[in-house]
């Protein structure tokens, strides 16, 4: 397992990460969206940077935490996503939420309903 830690810096996106890389903190960049992630990523801290969606993301991330972007629809989430945090976003709905997660942190929205909530979700914050 390698950390990679780059966090506080004025990354706006990623080339090239060696695929040993199992976590990944970027938090507090200038990113605005993934175009690479290494398949070996399973913990992503992406939080504090300026992403709107999730266009790519490697199917290996089981704990996600996207907090303080500008994020309003989970399209694109991967399946294995069981770990999120997206607190302070502008979600508005669970709408395309996948049913893997367990674990969603999500206060600090702008969430009108819970009715497309997965019935996976226990841990709800």
């Amino acid at each position: 397992m390698i950390t990679l830690n780059c966090s506080n810096n004025q990354i706006t996106s990623f080339q090239y990460l060696p695929n040993s890389v199992t976590i990944l903190n970027c938090s507090n960049n200038q990113i605005t969206s993934f175009q690479y992630l290494p398949n070996s990523v399973t913990t992503l801290n992406c939080s504090n940077n300026q992403i709107t969606s999730f266009q790519y993301l490697p199917n290996s991330v089981t704990t996600l935490n996207c907090s303080n972007n500008q994020i309003n629809s989970f399209e694109h989430m991967v399946n294995s996503v069981t770990e999120l945090y997206c607190n302070n976003n502008q979600i508005t709905s669970f709408e395309h939420m996948v049913n893997s997660v367990t674990e969603l942190y999500c206060n600090n929205n702008q969430i009108t309903s819970f009715q497309h909530l997965p019935k996976s979700v226990t841990d709800l914050y």
